[in-house]
C-alpha cells in the first residue's frame, strides 16, 4: 500500500476515491486533481481526465502528530488543469472539521461529501461531490498504557475511557425465527457508538475498539445488542457497567450478562458480551471530543447546576422511557454524536426556520386578503369548436357555474350551435367570508348540451381557484381569456379538448372597485397579443396547447381515525381525490382496518388555472343518510413531484421517504351538532377545526405521460406494490412536556350538586394537550372567580411520530369542564413553533377559542379563557439536553400591590341603540378585581382615576413569566333591571408592567391599548378591523415587604396628579348643515367636549328645517375658547350629536352621533392638518390596470416611431429580403394538374400555371415581411394574411396556422374608434383615460368636513346594528387666536342648476334569470326626482343611457345627488318595486365650493357655448346590503347659476342612431381538404354571432374526391348596428359534409371578426370590402379607387361635362350607383380584369347593361379639352389589364380566379377522438358590407339567383350533374363510377345474350321440328 507521511504515533490516514456530478468545461472533460491541505502541509493526487474520475484507492495520504498541532480544519480542493491556457480552475472546496474525525479514533469514515463554491467569483459547479475515506489512528494509546506518560501526569485525574467489545455468546433467538443479525450500541454520557453488524450468528465476534472522553464525576457504560434483521431493530438485551466496577479492577475485562429492558434477568438467558475497559489520563484526549453542541439558549438561572446534572437526568429519563415502553417493538434511542449530531442540528434548524418563514410569508400574503363580503362575477362571452353531441352534428349548449362556497347559475341555451355567443353574466355574492374559506374555494364552469326536458350531457368544463384569481393582478380578474374544456364526468369516453370557452372572471372583495376597461383598446391589445405572443396566457393557441397529465395519489392506509363511537364497528370510510372538477372515490374500508392499497388517478390539463388538489376522507352515511366528511387536506398542484411514466412511479413507490402522512382535522364527534354551520366549516376547512381526526399515508405524483387507456377519465387501480414497513416514513421518539401554571378568565359552569369538600357548585376545570393520538393532561382544579391554579408538570415520553416534522399533527389545547368531561374551548398550535423552541421557550398565555360546534357552546358574551403554560415538544435527544427544573420558584411568592391609572377611552363600540354606551372598566388580576366609575352615554369617556388591586392578598412569584395576566374589560351598564354586558377589552402580560419598590407620587407615562371583542384571540391589531376602541392606561406593580404594608401615597393623591397641563385655545366650528338625515323634521346639532375640570362643555346650533328637515342648513359659526392638554396623547374627542323633535315637538331624541379626533387639528401636533385639507372619505384609487394599458399604448407608439425611423435608415436590408423571398418562391415546385383531379375540370384553380399573379408579393412589402419574421421588433406585420399560403413566399416548412388578418390600422386604413363622433368627449375624458374612478380621487381634498352620523350598537358576539343615518357638514379648526372671518363664507341661499350627464353604465349586476338586466335611471335630489322606467334598456348589463338632467337646486341646501340604477320588472309582488341594482351619491356642494373643481375647464373653447366642461367620472354603484361594487356609471356634473343655465344650452349628447347593414358573403371554393373517405359532399353554413339562428347554407358539391369543391354562392345577413358587444359582429363560417341517411358531419370552421369594418361602414355610409382594402394597401394601390364617394363625384362631373343630361338623371345616378358587372372592375367590384381579347363592354352586352360612359365620349368629341380631361380621368379609373387570359376564361366557365376582394382561410378542425385541434383545408371567400339603403337600391340575389351582379356568380364547373334524362344520369354515373358501370353493362349484355340464346334455341328447335 502506498502511503505519503509518517506512520508512527497518532496520525490521520486519508484516501481520495472518486468524484461525481462533474460537467464539461469549455466543451471537454475536466482534468481533475485533488489537493489536500493540513495546516502548512499539502498533498495532491494524480490527474484524471473524466466526468466521473476515480483515483488509486490503494494510495494513502498520512498526516502525523495530529493531536499536537493546532489545526482545526482539513481542506480538500478539486482543481481542473486547463492544458490549453495552463490555468487552474477551482471546481470546489471541502473543509472538514477535524473534531468530527478525531471524535471516532480507529474508526474509518467513508462517504460522499458535497463541495462548496470557492467564492472567488469564478464559475460555479453545483452538485459536485467527492468521496473520501478518513481514519484517525491512535496506535500509541493502549489500555492501561500511555507512551507519553510521565511522573507529572500521575497527579492528573483520568479523562479517557478506552473500551473493547470483542465478542458475544448465546444470544437469544426469538421464537419462530432461525437466526439473528446482532449489532451492539455502546453509550457513555449520552454519546453512542455502534459496532459492525454480524450476519446470522448467535456468537458474534465484534472486535470493536473505541474511546470516550470523560468529563463528569459519575458515569455508566451501557451496552444494548439489537437485531438488525427485523424491522425496527428490536433490542435483544441490555447491560450496564458502572464506574465503580471498572475502577475496582484495572484493566477491566469480563463477560457481562445481558438483561431485559428493565435490567432484570429473564426466565431464559439472553446472552453475554465480553467487555474490556481501562480508565486513564491522556493529554491528547482533551482535543479528541469537543463539548457537546447545545440546542438553543440555556436558561439564565441555574445554568451551571443544570449542566452538571445533565448526564444523570438524561440517563434517568431514558431508563424511565424504556421501562414505560416495555413490550413495545420500538426503536432504541441512540444518541447522536460528532458530525452526525451537528449535521442533524443544522438540518433541523434550517428546516424549522424554513417552515416558520413559509408560515409567516403565507400569513403575510393572506393579510392582503381581507375577510368580508366577496363577489364572483363570470362573464361568459362565447364558445368555439364545441364537440357535437346531437345527431344533427351540432349541440344545444348552455353554461353553468358552480362555486364550492355554494350556489349554481346557468346561461340560456343556444340552439343548434357549435360556436355560440352567450354574452351573459353569472354572479355569486357571499357575506362575511373568512380568509381560509376564500383560500380553499373553487369555481367550476361547465358547458352542457341540453337534451330532452331535464336531461343534459356535459361537453366540457374548467375549474379556477378563487383566491388565485383574486391575487392574479391588481384588478382581481381574468379578462377575456380562452380556456380549453375537458369532460370531467365519470365514465365518459371523451378524450382531450372538447371545445373552447371565452370568459372573464372577477373576484371583488370589500371596497374593491370594478375595473375600468376600454373595450376598443382591449380588443386591439387582444389582437396584437394573438399575433405577437400566440402562446401567451388567455390566447386561443394557449388554450389549444393544453396537455393531458394525471395526478396519481397512492393511498396505503389510514390510522387513528376518529368517528362516531356507536357505529365504530360498522362504519365504513373512503377517500376522495378532487382536482379541477374531476373526482374519484376509493373503495370503502372499515374504520378498524382502513387499509386501502389503491391508486386514485385524476386528469389534469396543463397549463391549468386550478391549483388546489383536495384529498378528503368520508364516512358512509348509509341508505337514508348523507356521507359525512371526516377531514380535508389541500395540496398545491405546482409542488407535486413529477415523473414521466408509470414505471417511474412504481420505482418511486418502492423508495424510502417517498410516502407521507397527511393529517386530517374536523369537528369533534361527541356533543357536537354535526349539521351546524360551525361543524361543517370545521370538517371542510381544517384551519378552523378543533379536533385531530386521523392521518392518511399517501404518495402523490404528477404523471407527465399517462397510460393511453385512461381516456381522460378518473381511474381507480390497485396499488402496484406491497407497502412494507421499510417504506413507511421514518419514525423518531418525541417528548411532550408541559408545565401548566394557571388559567385566567376561565368560564364558570355550575354543577347540579355542590362539591362538599370545596363548598361550591362551580365545576372544576382541567387542561388537556394532544398531538395526534398522544396527550398530556392535568387533574381537575377549582375555579375561583375565573382563576384556576395548577402549577403542575406533565410529560409523555416515547411518542413515536415521523422524523419529518411536517407530518406531525398540530398540538391541540383543550379546556375541559368536570360535569360532562367535554371541551368548552380550544386552541391549535403549529408543532413547528414548539420544535423551534427546543424546550427552552418561556411560559406564555394561550388565549383559547370557543368551540361553536358544540351543543352546549359558550354564550356570545362568555370569554373562552386563557391558560399559562410552559410547553415543550421535541426529540428525546433534545429533551434530555434541556431538562426542566422543579419550578420551585413558583411557590416562592412575595407581596405586591397593583395600581391601575385609568385616563380615558376613545372609539368604544356603542352598546345602546341610540349609538352610545354607559361605560365602566373592570380589572381582574390573580383572582382579584376592581372597577372604575361609570360614565353616561358616551363612547369617549374620560376617567382620570387610579385603581388598586391589593387587599393584602396579592402574592406573586418573582419571575413575571409565572404570573397571571392583567385583564381589562369595558362593560356597559344597562340599569337595575338588565344585566350588564361586556363590550371589549385587552390582556396585558406582567412583563410589560414596571416593578417599583414603594409607591410614587406620579403615575407612569400612559399608553394607548387597543381593545378587542370578548372572544377575539388575536390580541394585536388585525387588518380585518378587530379593533374595537382604545384605552389610555398605565400600570404600577409595587412590591411590599409584608402583606399588610400600606402603600403610600394613597389613590386620592395620585388621582389628582393624573390630569395633564392645559392651554387656552379657540375652537372654531362652522356648522353648515346636515344632509340626508333620516327622520329629520327640525334638527339641531350639539357639540360636546370634556374640559380641564372633567366636566362636559356643550354648544348647540339653532334649529332649522330650511329647506327641509332631511337637509337642514344651519349656516352658523360657533367660536368659543376651550382648554386642551398640551400633551396630545390626552387630547379629548369632540362629540357631535344631532337631535330632532319628537312627539310633536314636546321632546327631543338623538338622531345620530359621531366622534371627532382633534389630534390632527392641534397646531402643536406633529400630525397637524390645516383646514380644508382633509381627503374625501370615499376617494377611489386610480385603476392601475387601466394605467398599465395606457403605458403600454404609449410604449407601442414610441416603438412604432422608432420602427419607422429604422425603416427609413435601413434601405439595404430590403433588397436582401427580396432576393431571399424570390429565391424561395422560385425553388418551390408547382403542382402538376395531371397528377391530381380536383373535380373542377381542366382549369384547376390550385395550379400555379393558371392562377393570377395577384399572390406575388410587391417588392416594397418584402422588407416588412422580412422584418416581421426576424426583425428586432418581433411584430408580424402581415400576420397570416396569406391564409396559410405564406409558405410559398417564406419557404417555411410548417408555418404557424392562424386566421388573423393584419390590423387594418397598421396598414394605414382609417378605422373609427367608436360608433359615433364624440365631440362632446373633448376636454372631458382625461380622467377616465387615466383610469380614474370617482372624481374625489382627483380632487383629493374636500372644501367641507363631512362626518358620517351613525346610530345603533355592536353586540358582544360581533354582530352590529350600526347604520348610517345622515351626514354632518361643516368645518372644525383649533387655533391659538380667534379668527376674524370664517373659512367658507356663509352665503345666502341662491338658485342654481345642476346639469347631470349620464353616458353609460358598465358591468351591472344581472337581475334577470337570463343573466341580463333591463336597467333604467332614477335621479333624486331634494324635491327633484325623475325616473326613466318607461324608457328602460332591454336585456343588457352594459347600457348606453345618453341622458341629460337639469336639476334645480338651492345652495346652500340639499346637496346629496343620488343616481340610482334599477332593473325593470314586468311583474312584482304588491308593495314591492323594481330591483335596485346600485346607486351612488354625489355631494354637489362639495363640488361647487371646491376651488380646483371650479377651475376645471375654464380655459376650454366650449365654455362660451355650453359652459366649462367638467371631467367624466366612472362611479361605483353600491347597495346597502353589500360592500361590493355593483357596477359603474359614467357621468359628469356641471353646476351653474340659474340665469347662466338659461343662457347656455346643454351639450349635444345623443346616442348614435341604429342602422342595418347587409353583410354579403360569397363562398367561392374549398381546397386541400384531406379525409379518409373516398368522396365528400361539401356545403357551407354561415351566420353572425349576433344572430345565430339565422344560418345560411350553400348548395351541395356532390361526390368530391380530392378535397376540393366549388359553390360560387352568396349569403346575405342583416345586422343592426351599433353593436353593444364586438363579438356579435363575428362571422362564423362552417364547412359540412352532407349525408342523406345519417346526420351531417362538421368538417371545419373559422371565425372572422367584422366589428371594425361594421364600424367603418356605419360611419362612412359606403359599402366596404375589407379584403380588397387591405390587399390594395399591401399592393400599393391608391385609396381613391376604393372610395365610392369619389367615384360618384367623378361620375357626376362626367355627366355635366358630357351629354348634358338633366338634373334628374344626375340625381338618380347620385342616389343609385350603377350595377356592377361580373367582369368589370368598379370601385367596389373587386374584379380587376380587362383584356383586349375579352372586352368588358362586349361581355356586358349579353347581360343587358348600358355603357353610359361610351355615349358620353361620343357626344363630347367636338370638345377637345373636355375629351382630354375625360380621357385622363378614364385612364385613372380604368383598371389594369389582367396578365393571364386564362383567368377570364376560368370565370366565364364558372371556375374560381384569384381576386382582390377574396381571401383564403384555414379551416380549424377539432378531432372528436383525441380532442386535438388541427387545420385541414382552406376556404376562399369574399365579404362585403353594404348599408341597408344602398343594398336596397342595388340589390343582389342570394345564392346565384337574380339579380346576379356585383359580381356575377356563374354556375360552378366540374360538378356531378344528375337530371331527369336517363342518358345524362348514365353519363354522370359513368364519369363518377366507371368501373362499376362497366361491370353492370357487361352483366346486362351477358344476360341479354343468354336470353337471346335461350329464346333463339327454342325457336330453332321449333323450326327444326316443323322442318323449316
Amino acid at each position: 500500500m502506498a502511503a505519503q507521511g509518517d506512520l508512527s504515533g497518532d496520525r490521520l490516514e486519508i484516501r481520495v476515491k472518486a468524484a461525481r456530478g462533474l460537467t464539461k468545461i469549455a466543451g471537454t472533460e475536466p482534468s481533475c486533481i485533488v489537493g489536500i491541505e493540513y495546516g502548512m502541509e499539502k498533498r495532491a493526487t494524480e490527474m484524471v481526465s473524466s466526468l466521473t474520475p476515480e483515483w488509486d484507492k490503494s494510495k494513502m495520504y498520512v498526516f502525523s502528530n495530529v493531536a499536537e498541532q493546532d489545526v482545526e480544519y482539513l481542506v480538500f480542493k478539486l482543481v481542473h488543469k486547463d492544458m490549453t491556457t495552463f490555468k487552474d480552475v477551482v471546481i470546489g472546496v471541502l473543509p472538514v472539521e477535524l473534531s468530527t474525525v478525531m471524535n471516532s479514533p480507529n474508526i474509518t469514515q467513508d462517504g460522499w461529501r458535497q463541495l462548496r463554491s470557492n467564492g472567488d467569483g469564478g464559475p460555479e459547479f453545483p452538485g459536485v461531490e467527492l468521496r473520501i475515506q478518513m481514519t484517525y489512528m491512535m496506535d500509541d494509546i493502549e489500555l492501561g498504557e500511555d507512551p507519553e506518560f510521565d511522573e507529572s501526569q500521575a497527579k492528573h485525574k483520568p479523562n479517557f475511557l478506552s473500551l473493547t467489545l470483542e465478542k458475544g455468546r448465546n444470544l437469544m433467538i426469538e421464537q419462530g425465527r432461525s437466526s439473528v443479525d446482532p449489532e451492539a450500541i455502546i453509550t457513555v454520557l449520552g454519546t453512542s457508538k455502534v459496532t459492525t453488524c454480524v450476519r446470522n450468528d448467535t456468537n458474534p465476534r465484534f472486535n470493536w475498539k473505541g474511546g470516550f472522553n470523560i468529563n463528569q464525576p459519575d458515569w455508566v457504560v451501557e451496552i444494548a445488542v439489537r437485531d438488525r434483521a427485523r424491522f425496527g431493530s428490536p433490542i435483544l438485551g441490555r447491560c450496564r457497567v458502572t464506574m465503580t466496577e471498572i475502577l475496582a479492577e484495572q484493566p477491566f475485562k469480563h463477560w457481562v450478562k445481558l438483561l431485559d429492558d428493565q435490567y432484570r434477568f429473564g426466565p431464559e438467558g439472553l446472552g453475554e458480551v465480553l467487555l474490556g475497559a481501562d480508565f486513564v489520563y491522556n493529554r491528547k484526549a482533551r482535543r479528541l471530543i469537543p463539548s457537546m453542541p447545545r440546542f438553543g439558549r440555556s436558561s439564565k438561572q441555574n445554568a451551571d447546576k443544570r449542566d452538571q446534572s445533565l448526564v444523570a437526568e438524561a440517563e434517568h429519563d431514558r431508563l424511565l422511557s424504556e421501562a414505560e415502553a416495555a413490550g413495545d417493538n420500538l426503536d432504541a434511542t441512540v444518541a447522536m454524536f460528532g458530525e452526525e449530531r451537528e449535521i442533524w442540528e443544522k438540518e433541523q434548524a434550517a428546516a424549522q426556520a424554513l417552515a416558520l418563514k413559509q408560515q409567516k410569508q403565507q400569513a403575510k400574503r393572506m393579510e392582503k386578503v381581507m375577510p368580508g363580503d366577496y363577489q364572483v362575477s363570470i362573464h361568459v362571452i362565447e364558445a368555439r369548436d364545441l364537440k357535437p353531441q346531437d345527431s344533427s352534428g351540432t349541440s344545444d349548449p348552455f353554461v353553468t357555474a358552480k362555486c364550492s362556497l355554494g350556489g349554481t347559475s346557468r346561461t340560456a341555451t343556444q340552439k343548434s350551435n357549435n360556436s355560440p355567443l352567450f354574452d351573459e353574466r353569472l354572479v355569486f355574492s357571499y357575506k362575511d367570508l373568512t380568509r381560509q374559506a376564500l383560500h380553499e374555494a373553487t369555481i367550476t364552469v361547465s358547458v352542457y348540451d341540453e337534451d330532452f326536458y331535464i336531461f343534459k350531457q356535459m361537453i366540457g368544463s374548467c375549474s379556477f381557484d378563487i383566491l388565485g384569481i383574486y391575487t392574479k393582478n391588481e384588478q382581481h380578474e381574468i379578462y377575456r381569456s380562452w380556456v380549453g374544456l375537458t369532460d370531467t364526468e365519470e365514465n365518459n369516453d371523451e378524450v382531450g379538448i372538447q371545445g373552447f370557452l371565452k370568459l372573464s372572471i372577477s373576484v371583488l372583495g370589500p371596497g374593491d372597485p370594478i375595473p375600468v376597461h376600454d373595450l376598443e383598446e382591449e380588443l386591439k391589445l387582444e389582437r396584437s397579443r394573438e399575433r405577437d405572443e400566440p402562446g401567451a396566457e388567455g390566447t386561443m393557441q394557449w388554450a389549444r396547447e393544453r396537455k393531458l397529465e394525471y395526478i396519481a395519489m397512492s393511498i396505503h392506509k389510514a390510522q387513528e381515525l376518529l368517528t362516531t363511537s356507536n357505529v365504530v364497528f360498522s362504519s365504513r370510510v373512503y377517500c376522495r381525490l378532487e382536482f379541477a372538477g374531476n373526482k374519484i372515490n376509493s373503495h370503502p374500508c372499515t374504520v378498524n382496518s382502513a387499509t386501502f392499497n389503491e391508486q386514485l388517478w385524476v386528469p389534469a390539463y396543463v397549463p391549468t388555472m386550478a391549483t388546489r388538489v383536495v384529498i378528503s376522507m368520508w364516512k358512509r352515511g348509509g341508505a337514508f343518510a348523507t356521507d359525512i366528511p371526516l377531514g380535508h387536506h389541500y395540496i398545491d398542484f405546482a409542488k407535486i413531484k413529477k415523473c414521466k411514466r408509470e414505471r417511474e412511479l412504481k420505482k418511486d413507490l418502492n423508495k424510502e421517504n417517498q410516502w407521507k402522512w397527511v393529517n386530517l382535522y374536523g369537528a369533534d364527534i361527541k356533543g357536537v351538532k354535526q349539521k351546524s354551520s360551525s361543524a361543517k366549516l370545521m370538517n371542510t376547512f381544517g384551519e378552523h377545526a378543533s379536533t385531530y381526526r386521523g392521518r392518511l399515508l399517501i404518495n402523490t405524483r404528477t404523471l407527465l405521460r399517462p397510460p393511453a387507456d385512461f381516456n381522460n377519465v378518473p381511474v381507480r387501480k390497485k396499488l402496484p406494490i406491497s407497502v412494507t414497513d421499510s417504506l413507511l416514513p421514518k419514525q423518531a421518539n418525541y417528548v411532550l412536556r408541559g408545565f401548566l401554571i394557571q388559567g385566567c378568565e376561565i368560564p364558570e359552569f355550575k354543577n347540579i350538586l355542590p362539591d362538599l369538600e370545596e363548598g361550591t357548585n362551580i365545576a372544576k376545570m382541567k387542561v388537556k394537550i394532544t398531538i395526534g393520538a398522544n396527550s398530556i393532561e392535568w387533574d381537575y382544579a377549582s375555579n375561583g372567580k375565573g382563576m384556576v391554579v395548577w402549577n403542575a408538570l406533565a410529560e409523555t415520553k416515547n411518542i413515536s411520530l415521523p422524523e419529518d416534522f411536517n407530518q406531525i399533527p398540530d398540538a391541540m389545547i383543550y379546556l375541559i369542564r368536570e360535569n360532562d368531561n367535554a371541551p368548552v374551548s380550544f386552541l391549535r398550535v403549529p408543532v413547528v413553533e414548539l420544535l423551534a423552541e427546543n424546550f427552552q421557550g418561556p411560559p406564555k398565555f394561550y388565549h383559547l377559542r370557543p368551540d361553536r360546534s358544540r351543543k352546549a357552546a359558550l354564550g356570545e358574551a362568555e370569554y373562552a379563557g386563557s391558560v399559562s403554560i410552559k410547553l415543550g415538544f421535541g426529540r428525546e435527544e433534545v429533551a434530555r439536553q434541556h431538562q426542566w427544573s422543579d419550578f420551585s420558584e413558583v411557590d416562592e411568592t412575595s407581596a405586591y400591590c397593583l395600581r391601575i391609572h385609568l385616563f380615558q377611552a376613545r372609539g368604544l363600540p356603542a352598546s345602546d341603540e341610540s349609538g352610545t354606551i354607559d361605560p365602566y372598566v373592570k380589572i381582574r388580576f390573580n383572582g382579584l378585581r376592581t372597577k372604575s366609575s361609570q360614565k353616561e352615554k358616551t363612547c369617549d369617556p374620560c376617567w382620570f382615576e387610579s385603581l388598586e388591586i391589593d387587599n393584602n392578598s396579592l402574592m406573586l412569584p418573582e419571575d413575571p413569566d409565572f404570573c397571571p395576566e392583567i385583564v381589562l374589560r369595558v362593560w356597559d351598564s344597562d340599569g337595575m333591571f338588565s344585566a350588564n354586558s361586556p363590550v371589549c377589552g385587552f390582556h396585558l402580560s406582567l412583563k410589560d408592567v414596571p416593578r417599583e419598590v414603594g409607591g410614587t407620587a406620579t403615575a407612569p407615562e400612559p399608553k394607548w391599548h387597543e381593545c378587542f371583542l370578548c372572544n377575539d384571540t388575536l390580541e394585536k391589531p388585525a387588518p380585518e378591523g378587530n379593533k374595537k376602541g382604545e384605552l389610555l392606561v398605565s400600570f404600577q406593580l409595587i412590591s411590599k415587604k409584608t402583606r399588610n404594608e400600606i402603600v403610600r401615597p394613597n389613590l386620592e393623591i395620585i388621582s389628582e396628579t393624573l390630569r395633564p397641563h392645559y392651554k387656552l385655545v379657540w375652537l372654531d366650528i362652522l356648522a353648515w348643515g346636515v344632509r340626508d338625515l333620516q327622520g329629520g323634521s327640525n334638527p339641531y346639532v350639539r357639540f360636546d367636549i370634556v374640559g380641564s375640570d372633567g366636566k362636559i362643555t356643550s354648544h348647540k346650533s339653532k334649529k332649522s328645517n330650511k329647506p327641509n328637515g332631511r337637509s337642514a342648513n344651519f349656516l352658523e359659526r360657533i367660536v368659543t375658547s376651550i382648554e386642551l392638554p398640551e400633551d396630545i396623547i390626552f387630547t379629548p374627542m369632540l362629540n357631535i350629536r344631532v337631535y330632532d323633535n319628537v312627539y310633536g315637538g314636546v321632546g327631543t331624541d338623538m338622531v345620530g352621533s359621531v366622534s371627532v379626533d382633534l389630534v390632527n387639528k392641534l397646531p402643536w401636533s406633529e400630525s397637524y392638518q390645516a383646514p380644508q385639507n382633509e381627503e374625501f372619505e370615499t376617494a377611489a384609487k386610480i385603476d392601475k390596470g387601466k394605467q398599465k394599458i395606457l403605458d403600454r399604448r404609449a410604449k407601442a407608439k414610441a416603438a412604432g416611431k422608432q420602427m419607422d425611423s429604422d425603416d427609413d435608415d435601413d434601405g439595404g436590408d430590403d433588397d436582401e429580403a427580396v432576393v431571399e423571398l424570390n429565391s424561395d418562391d422560385e425553388a418551390e415546385k408547382p403542382i402538376d394538374p395531371s397528377t391530381l383531379d380536383s373535380g373542377l375540370g381542366a382549369f384547376d384553380f390550385t395550379s400555379s400555371k393558371t392562377s393570377s399573379s395577384i399572390w406575388q408579393l410587391p417588392e416594397d412589402v418584402h422588407s416588412l415581411v422580412k422584418k416581421g419574421k426576424g426583425g428586432d421588433n418581433g411584430d408580424d406585420f402581415l400576420g397570416d394574411w396569406w391564409g396559410g399560403k405564406e409558405e410559398e413566399f417564406n419557404g417555411g416548412e410548417d408555418p404557424a396556422v392562424t386566421n388573423d388578418l393584419p390590423d387594418p390600422r397598421e396598414l394605414g386604413i382609417d378605422i373609427p374608434d367608436s360608433w359615433a363622433s364624440k365631440e362632446w368627449l373633448q376636454d372631458r375624458d382625461f380622467w377616465v383615460q387615466k383610469g380614474g374612478s370617482n372624481l374625489e380621487a382627483y380632487l383629493k381634498t374636500s372644501p367641507f368636513e363631512n362626518y358620517i352620523l351613525k346610530k345603533g350598537c355592536t353586540k358582544s358576539n360581533g354582530t352590529s346594528t350600526v347604520r348610517v343615518v345622515g351626514k354632518f357638514k361643516g368645518l372644525i379648526s383649533i387655533s391659538d387666536s380667534k379668527n376674524a372671518e370664517p373659512l367658507v363664507p356663509l352665503e345666502r341661499v341662491a338658485d342654481y342648476v345642476a346639469r347631470l350627464y349620464v353616458w353609460k353604465a358598465e358591468s351591472l349586476q344581472p337581475s334577470d334569470p337570463n343573466g341580463k338586466a333591463d336597467p333604467y335611471l332614477k335621479i333624486h335630489m331634494g324635491g327633484f326626482s325623475e325616473s326613466g322606467r318607461k324608457g328602460h334598456e332591454i336585456a343588457t348589463v352594459n347600457p348606453d343611457f345618453y341622458k341629460v338632467y337639469e336639476i334645480p337646486m338651492k345652495i346652500p341646501g340639499e346637496s346629496q345627488l343620488k343616481i340610482s340604477v334599477y332593473d325593470w320588472d314586468r311583474f312584482h309582488l304588491p308593495g314591492s318595486s323594481d330591483t335596485l341594482i346600485g346607486e351612488t351619491i354625489v355631494d354637489v356642494e362639495d363640488r361647487y365650493f371646491h376651488k380646483n373643481w371650479k377651475s376645471l375647464g375654464e380655459l376650454s373653447d366650449q365654455k362660451p357655448l355650453t359652459g366649462a366642461p367638467k371631467p367624466i367620472e366612472a362611479r361605483d354603484l353600491f347597495i346597502p346590503e353589500s360592500s361590493n361594487s355593483q357596477g359603474k356609471v359614467y357621468l359628469w356634473l356641471e353646476v351653474m347659476p340659474a340665469g347662466e343655465a338659461r343662457a347656455l344650452k346643454p351639450v349635444n349628447f345623443n346616442r348614435p342612431p341604429p342602422m342595418e347593414i347587409e353583410v354579403r358573403v360569397i363562398l367561392w371554393a374549398l381546397s386541400g381538404y384531406s379525409c379518409d373517405e373516398s368522396s365528400q359532399d361539401y356545403f357551407v353554413k354561415t351566420y353572425l354571432k349576433g344572430a345565430p339562428r339565422k344560418k345560411k347554407e350553400t348548395d351541395t358539391h356532390w361526390r368530391s374526391k380530392t378535397g376540393s369543391a366549388q359553390w360560387n354562392w352568396r349569403h346575405k345577413h342583416i345586422i343592426e348596428v351599433p353593436l353593444d358587444m364586438p363579438d356579435k359582429g363575428n362571422l362564423v363560417v362552417e364547412v359540412w359534409d352532407r349525408d342523406i341517411i345519417s346526420s351531417n358531419d362538421s368538417l371545419g370552421a373559422f371565425t372572422l371578426p367584422l366589428s371594425d369594418w361594421l364600424k367603418k361602414c356605419y360611419i362612412e355610409q359606403v359599402p366596404i370590402k375589407p379584403f380588397e382594402l387591405m390587399n390594395n394597401k399591401i399592393n400599393g394601390k391608391e385609396d381613391d379607387k376604393n372610395d365610392l364617394a369619389l367615384k360618384l363625384a367623378e361620375d357626376l362631373e362626367e355627366e355635366e361635362m358630357g351629354n348634358g343630361e338633366g338634373d334628374d338623371n344626375v340625381e338618380l345616378k347620385a342616389k343609385a350607383p350603377p350595377a356592377m358587372s361580373p367582369m368589370h372592375a368598379p370601385t367596389m367590384g373587386g374584379d380587376v380584369y380587362d383584356d383586349d381579347a375579352f372586352d368588358v363592354d362586349e361581355i356586358q352586352e349579353p347581360i343587358g347593361e348600358d355603357d353610359e360612359e361610351d355615349s358620353t365620349e361620343e357626344e363630347d368629341e367636338d370638345d377637345e379639352n373636355a375629351a382630354l380631361v375625360k380621357k385622363d380621368k378614364k385612364d385613372e379609373k380604368k383598371p389594369k389589364k389582367p396578365e393571364n387570359v386564362l383567368d377570364v376564361l376560368r370565370e366565364l366557365v364558372g371556375l374560381p380566379v384569384a381576386r382582390d376582394d377574396a381571401h383564403w382561410f384555414d379551416l380549424g378542425v377539432m378531432d372528436v377522438e383525441s380532442g386535438e385541434y388541427t387545420t385541414n383545408g382552406q376556404l376562399y371567400i369574399t365579404v362585403e358590407l353594404v348599408p341597408i339603403e344602398q343594398a336596397e337600391s342595388s340589390p343582389v340575389g342570394s345564392g346565384r339567383s337574380e339579380p346576379n351582379t356585383a359580381p356575377y356568380l356563374p354556375p360552378p364547373a366540374g360538378r356531378l350533374k344528375i337530371g331527369l334524362d336517363p342518358c345524362s344520369i348514365l353519363c354522370a354515373l359513368f364519369a363518377e363510377f366507371p368501373g362499376i358501370i362497366c361491370c353492370i353493362c357487361c352483366c346486362c349484355c351477358a344476360i341479354i345474350l343468354l336470353a337471346v340464346m335461350m329464346v333463339g334455341s327454342t325457336y330453332i328447335s321449333a323450326f327444326a321440328a316443323l322442318g323449316i
